[in-house]
């Protein structure tokens, strides 16, 4: 309600429609609008959690190994990927053939795209989750045939991804896996004029997350800490930085000293 929104500060809402064909493209938009979530904020805002909602077609499934899903907080805080999965994600992403593998240069500069998601949403504090919406395209499947006829498949390709420290999802709708005609005869049909089945969900609104005194109390004696190391190690350098610059004086002080004595003499 209104009081809650005016406690809680502003929801920074998208809609985005990804790019079709390139991962790379679906990292950056993405990453877009994180940045523009954070620069939604007001001043007296800025040190609050970033409240956000991303939500449309993302034209991936997002699922573990996918470039896009490393954004989600399962997969921060040194969460290890399976191997398989970053190998299976990429294919698909690459539009391969089936039982074709990405090449070793495919492979790296994917784990590469995949490291640099992660660790955008990372560097931002941002903890992001995704909201358990099913399958909601419907088509045929050009890379399945039964009897010589191709088959009919069903993928994920819309999401909506929420800050998970802000926001908590109550209800959502269902998509094909309570159609059951639409899976088999695909989308758009007779009931339904668009290619995707449409998503929602419901949200409530969490307190703003807070330390307790103590907790408080211990961070700013960490804090204290590291300040007191750091200045240990910037005079312990400074004083091995001096004794380096007093040596390397010592040496070229005579050098200097005879040379000018052996100009004076040719004078």
């Amino acid at each position: 309600n209104a009081s809650q929104m005016a406690v809680r500060g502003p929801v920074a809402v998208t809609s985005i429609h990804l790019d079709a064909t390139d991962e790379r493209k679906r990292v950056g938009q993405l990453r877009r609008c994180l940045h523009r979530s954070r620069n939604f904020r007001s001043e007296r805002e800025e040190l609050e959690p970033i409240s956000a909602l991303i939500a449309g077609d993302f034209n991936q499934e997002c699922f573990s190994g996918s470039c896009v899903s490393a954004f989600l907080s399962n997969s921060g805080d040194g969460a290890l990927v399976d191997e398989a999965d970053l190998q299976k994600e990429c294919a698909a992403a690459l539009r391969l053939k089936r039982n074709e593998n990405p090449t070793e240069k495919q492979r790296k500069e994917w784990i590469d795209l995949y490291n640099e998601s992660r660790d955008t949403a990372k560097d931002m504090c941002i903890s992001l989750n995704r909201v358990e919406t099913c399958e909601t395209r419907s088509a045929y499947d050009h890379e399945t045939v039964d009897n010589g006829k191709h088959t009919m498949g069903q993928w994920r390709l819309d999401h909506i991804f929420y800050t998970s420290a802000t926001l908590k999802p109550c209800a959502y709708w269902s998509t094909l896996e309570s159609d059951g005609e639409s899976s088999i005869i695909g989308l758009p049909n007779r009931r339904y004029g668009s290619d995707h089945l449409p998503i929602g969900a419901i949200f409530r609104l969490l307190p703003t997350p807070k330390l307790s005194e103590d907790e408080k109390a211990a961070l700013l004696k960490i804090m204290k800490d590291i300040s007191n190391r750091q200045k240990r190690c910037i005079a312990e350098r400074q004083t091995e930085l001096d004794a380096e610059l007093a040596a390397l004086e010592a040496k070229i002080t005579p050098v200097a000293s005879v040379v000018f004595d052996s100009g004076s003499r040719k004078n």
